[in-house]
């Protein structure tokens, strides 16, 4: 089925298991409850589709476009997402634990209490994006773009953020527990509530962070509580 056209078609609840459907077009098509476990969707086009409830583990989305498609409580796990396009898709609820998500764009999109175990996001773009109660343990974020992105209450707990740009991001309440956080551009983030004693940061690399409630290596600072 490469290349097909399924634009706006109704698949609820179909098995397209290991199904070939490179290329093809699924734009608003209604994939809810569908299981397409090892599918190939390469490329695929399924922009504004519905894919809420669906099994998608080890599915291959290399390079597909699914902007601003609904994928809550979706399971993702293992798939191959690199190079996804996903701006302003919903994935609430979804799991994406060790999926690979490299140099994909998530840009805008809301991943609220999604589990992002061990998932491999490095390069990735989620400038404004909404990963409030999310699970990031463990997970890749080397170099990825956080602009503006809502992390409270996130769990980064061992997750790797060296050069990672969070620039006015959000991380009340995260935990940061053994994160790395080696040259992160923290300019402007909130950090109020979060515990960065065990961390190896200074006094210069938070100096354009708001900081109260939150636990340093040189003690608790409240400066920039209001």
């Amino acid at each position: 089925m490469a290349k097909i056209n399924l634009r706006k078609a109704y698949l609820g609840g179909a098995d397209l298991s290991s199904a070939h459907l490179t290329e093809a077009v699924l734009s608003m098509a209604d994939l809810s409850d569908a299981t397409l476990v090892s599918a190939n969707l390469a490329q695929a086009s399924l922009t504004k589709a519905i894919l809420n409830g669906a099994n998608l583990s080890k599915a291959d989305l290399e390079s597909a476009d699914l902007t601003e498609a609904d994928l809550t409580n979706t399971i993702l796990t293992d798939a191959n997402l690199k190079k996804i396009m996903l701006m302003r898709a919903t994935l609430s609820g979804s799991n994406l634990s060790g999926a690979n998500l490299e140099s994909g764009n998530l840009s805008d999109a809301t991943l609220s209490g999604s589990n992002l175990t061990k998932a491999r996001l490095s390069g990735a773009n989620l400038a404004n994006a909404d990963l409030s109660d999310a699970t990031l343990q463990s997970a890749n974020l080397r170099g990825a773009t956080l602009r503006g992105a809502n992390l409270s209450r996130v769990n980064l707990a061992s997750a790797d953020l060296t050069r990672a740009i969070l620039r006015r991001a959000i991380l009340v309440g995260a935990d940061l527990t053994n994160t790395k956080l080696k040259d992160v551009d923290w300019k402007g983030a909130d950090l109020t509530d979060v515990d960065l004693s065990g961390s190896r940061l200074t006094k210069s690399d938070l100096g354009n962070t708001v900081l109260c409630g939150t636990l340093v290596p040189w003690g608790e600072e409240n400066g920039g509580c209001k």
